[in-house]
């Protein structure tokens, strides 16, 4: 006679057995509960203050330069150089003048490079893949040094594709790669404004004793980063590899798929792609559902004004709301960049309300090409980070 299990029928030849009466309903709705709970923990901002200054910070360095150029007449050239504050100003996480100075340095000049890298040699396409793997290789393997390099290396890799995308001649790249050069100057006088601030406030107070000197704190920790980079672990090669080839399959695909907008789906693979499945699934499924609403929010604004004042003081109010919540709802944040990056596009390119469709494509196939990769190279299940090359977990975000 079959041995009865505990709860339900006798197994099947299978060893699959049926649940016992009563049994499927109150599980299917705890699986229900639990989806409940994981969609309303997206939108629900984590406790904290969001980031006002930073992202009022971030806004001006983005739009000011934009409308300076709409009002100019050189649209392109002002959205260039907002470009380039934005990215730069986003690898300003803080701490003392001197090290941000020095990290948003350093990122203006890898920014300003990877962007006329990428701009020329745009064709032929199959050169463009080549360089991009590499440089996403070697953008990987340097983010083992720290969050901080790991941030500096995916900015550099956006530029790249900007400048892969952006329709222009040789002549043209190096006159953006000027433009970004300058947002990038830009963005550092942003950021460091504050240091004038502090200097006039120390200036009229009585002056401090000198601290004893030491040796720094910070030298064993740029040893470890240091051997980081120049001793991959195994677990950052295989993130390398993964990432380089997800963004490579995604730059071929852009290439064919939609040329004028390929930045949107290459980025949104780049930056989906973590270091876990559990990770990756997580973040491509928050940026999809914002994509789709985003979308949709910004088409009924392109639909009912084309006003150009109008849609770059959106731009405005959209960039400082959203990198002012996205620490606390990477969900919300990107909900908000969605419609900020297509208003930007209406403003450069005088399109309608139809280019929101085409952001929604585009990065629900990077998003899908960074779900696949992430699944079937080198697949990490387990909760513990297996390094994308030592880059963050958490999601990141970009102009794109």
């Amino acid at each position: 006679m079959a041995q009865l299990s505990r709860r339900g029928s006798p197994p099947r030849p299978g060893g699959h057995r049926t649940p016992a009466p009563g049994t499927a309903g109150p599980r299917r709705a705890d699986r229900l509960r639990r989806w409940a709970r994981r969609l309303l923990a997206w939108w629900t901002p984590a406790p904290g203050r969001p980031a006002w200054g930073r992202g009022l910070r971030l806004a001006t360095a983005m739009i000011v330069p934009l409308a300076a150029g709409v009002i100019a007449g050189h649209p392109t050239t002002g959205l260039l150089v907002g470009v380039g504050a934005f990215v730069v100003a986003s690898t300003d996480t803080g701490g003392l003048y001197r090290a941000r100075a020095a990290t948003m340095t350093a990122a203006t000049l890898g920014v300003t490079a990877a962007y006329f890298l990428g701009a020329a040699t745009a064709s032929p396409r199959w050169l463009s893949v080549l360089l991009f793997v590499t440089v996403l290789t070697g953008s990987a393997l340097i983010a083992a040094a720290g969050p901080g390099v790991a941030l500096v290396s995916t900015m550099v890799t956006i530029a790249f594709v900007i400048g892969a995308f952006l329709p222009s001649s040789l002549a043209a790249d190096a006159g953006a790669a000027l433009a970004l050069l300058a947002g990038g100057g830009w963005a550092l006088g942003l950021s460091l404004a504050g240091w004038l601030f502090d200097a006039l406030v120390a200036a009229g107070q009585p002056p401090r004793a000198a601290a004893r000197p030491g040796r720094p704190a910070g030298d064993a920790r740029g040893r470890a980063a240091i051997r980081a980079v120049r001793q991959p672990s195994p677990a950052v090669l295989r993130g390398a590899v993964r990432l380089a080839v997800a963004g490579g399959i995604a730059l071929a695909v852009a290439a064919v798929f939609d040329p004028a907008h390929g930045a949107w789906l290459v980025s949104s693979t780049v930056l989906v792609l973590k270091p876990n499945v559990g990770g990756t699934l997580s973040t491509a499924a928050q940026r999809a559902a914002a994509t789709v609403l985003g979308a949709v929010i910004a088409a009924g604004i392109v639909w009912m004004t084309s006003d150009q004042a109008a849609l770059i003081a959106l731009s405005f109010a959209a960039a400082a709301l959203a990198m002012a919540v996205m620490p606390l709802s990477y969900s919300l944040g990107m909900l908000i960049i969605t419609p900020l990056s297509i208003l930007l596009t209406v403003v450069l390119t005088g399109s309608g309300w139809l280019v929101a469709v085409s952001r929604a494509e585009n990065i629900l196939i990077g998003v899908a090409i960074a779900v696949a990769a992430s699944c079937l190279l080198f697949p990490v299940y387990a909760r513990e980070r297996e390094g994308r090359a030592g880059r963050p977990d958490e999601p990141t975000t970009s102009p794109d």
